[in-house]
């Protein structure tokens, strides 16, 4: 039986079923106008730039034109970053303005990761409840304790018994999914299926090859619960979940933020289930915001940056050759608090070199938002922590709102239907 509390979780989490909602063509009024923009954001730099072959964006941008004309379900933009992705406001702003703006669908997906299982910060579109204690480890030099996933990242309990729930917020523009592909290390030890409270029939199919269960449900929801119980209470092996993915049985995009607290470049390199992983969502853009964290290291090398992006991309290649790629430059920000971190100089230089090298877009935020030592400027107007490197949610939600702006500027340009 599930606590009060368990119990509790599910009923907060409305079983409300999806309902399309249609919306106007480009529609800006959730947008920022310039107005509102402080004077030190310099919107000339707000565009997505093509310093080499810009074909592998035109093909992407040909798969949303057919997603419009119903002859595709699904477009796949995965987000690679650190902190600035695990806050969640970023990556939100952004999601919402590709559906309600570009599309008129309210479907796609979204992956999600039990950071409050690990008692860290939430994404505030999605919330994750448990009954039982677990462990988080991320993939940094001082924490690596086991084999990470394609976001670097997990949680994993030894209880004999625990029980864990997801639920989307009414909020949210992905309102409901029909599958979830949870994500696990398939130990033998434990014995792990959907909650009896689960009152939707749903199929299950496990694909340990691919690193995940399926469980696809006869109707859209919006919550779902599983129970994991331990067949031997004295063994001390370890149920590894590496996050669930949810879709829609709607067409739209999927939306995939990969970032956690402190990662870095190396990061992700040393996620060994990467690619394996990642083939799973079948990539159509890759969006890279990884750098603050390399920028802050004692030895920081803008020749070792550069390869080690070199490595990713590789990565990248291998398991979607012919995916998008964009580059997002590393924000400005500040070594404790006092000191311009001139690292940030160095890595700019880097991106731009990397866009080119591999026929990638940038996005540059760094001269978007002042250049060098603007963050103090973002901080005085509240749109940034006191500790010069992270922004506050009305920041992150800002970045979204021009980053969207960049890209559907060259989606329009791009397009080949025709607007009216």
């Amino acid at each position: 039986m599930k606590s009060d509390n368990f119990a509790n979780f599910l009923n907060q989490s409305k079983n409300c079923f999806f309902v399309p909602i249609l919306f106007f063509f480009f529609c800006f009024s959730f947008l920022y106008s310039q107005e509102n923009l402080p004077e030190f954001v310099d919107l000339k730099y707000n565009q997505i730039v093509f310093p080499g072959d810009s074909s592998a964006f035109t093909n992407f941008y040909r798969k949303i034109d057919e997603l419009q004309l119903n002859k595709r379900k699904k477009v796949s933009i995965i987000h690679y970053g650190g902190s600035h992705v695990q806050a969640g406001y970023w990556d939100e702003a952004f999601q919402e303005n590709l559906q309600n703006t570009i599309t008129k669908f309210d479907g796609g997906g979204v992956w999600t990761f039990p950071f409050k299982l690990g008692n860290a910060n939430t994404p505030p579109f999605y919330m994750y409840y448990s009954t039982g204690i677990w462990k988080r480890c991320r993939s940094l030099g001082k924490e690596a304790c086991t084999d990470f996933g394609m976001n670097g990242i997990t949680v994993s309990t030894t209880a004999f018994t625990n029980d864990f729930a997801l639920a989307i917020q009414e909020n949210f523009h992905h309102r409901s999914f029909k599958t979830a592909r949870v994500y696990h290390n398939f130990n033998s030890s434990y014995v792990f299926k959907i909650s009896r409270g689960i009152e939707v029939p749903c199929e299950r199919r496990d694909f340990p090859s691919l690193g995940y269960s399926q469980f696809e449900f006869k109707d859209q929801i919006d919550s779902v619960a599983f129970e994991l119980t331990k067949r031997d209470s004295l063994d001390s092996t370890r149920f590894v979940l590496y996050g669930i993915s949810l879709i829609s049985d709607e067409p739209g995009f999927y939306y995939a933020g990969m970032g956690f607290n402190g990662a870095s470049t190396q990061s992700y390199i040393d996620a060994i289930h990467l690619e394996s992983q990642l083939k799973t969502l079948e990539p159509d853009l890759i969006i890279f915001s990884i750098g603050v964290n390399d920028t802050h290291g004692p030895n920081f090398s803008k020749s070792y940056f550069v390869t080690n992006y070199d490595t990713l991309v590789a990565k990248i290649k291998r398991v979607s050759p012919n995916c998008a790629i964009l580059f997002t430059t590393v924000t400005d920000n500040y070594i404790r608090r006092k000191t311009p971190n001139k690292n940030t100089l160095m890595a700019h230089e880097a991106i731009l070199e990397l866009a080119k090298k591999h026929n990638a877009g940038y996005w540059d935020m760094f001269k978007l938002m002042g250049g060098f030592k603007s963050m103090s400027l973002w901080v005085k107007a509240q749109l940034a922590n006191r500790d010069k490197v992270h922004f506050t949610s009305t920041g992150y939600r800002m970045m979204g709102n021009l980053m969207f702006e960049a890209f559907n500027k060259s989606y329009y340009h791009s397009t080949t239907l025709k607007k009216k």
